[in-house]
């Protein structure tokens, strides 16, 4: 009688215990996902109209398209029924980190003040180490003319 007595009191000790712990709140609320359509036109492997969360990231969007290397596009924002046109970059590129003067001279905005600029800062620093450094640098912050001179030269 006693063992039973002590195997009743140790199930309502842990049936106690366990009604004591803090339960997890179960709720069925779901997060609904709002779409957008964008379509990726020109110079990328996966060209298309795509349904896509509103909350894409920029990288996630270039790599959806699966850009090749020599392709470049406008800035732009991710909105529904977004249309980006990926344009490849001309055929002999002008080397940013090698062009001579008459090189940089033929780029679209870029006068004799700016050449001077660009070798100056060539000399000093080794080269541009990216997009923004140079147009920060010769002065360009109009994101067209940023375009059309991404167009013609590569960094390299």
């Amino acid at each position: 009688m006693k063992k039973v007595f002590f195997i009743a009191v140790i199930v309502i000790i842990c049936a106690l215990f366990y009604l004591n712990q803090p339960q997890e709140k179960v709720t069925n609320e779901y997060k609904e996902v709002k779409y957008i359509t964008i379509e990726g036109v020109g110079n990328v492997k996966r060209p298309g109209k795509y349904k896509v969360p509103e909350d894409i990231t920029l990288d996630e969007v270039l790599t959806l398209f699966d850009l090749y290397d020599n392709t470049i596009y406008l800035d732009f924002t991710i909105r529904d029924g977004l249309i980006i046109n990926f344009e490849q970059v001309v055929a002999n590129p002008i080397i940013i980190q090698t062009a001579t003067v008459e090189e940089l001279d033929s780029l679209p905005e870029i006068g004799s003040s700016r050449v001077n600029k660009i070798i100056e800062y060539r000399e000093t620093n080794g080269g541009f180490m990216d997009w923004n450094t140079f147009f920060s640098v010769v002065g360009i912050n109009n994101a067209t003319d940023q375009y059309n001179i991404k167009k013609q030269a590569i960094l390299r």
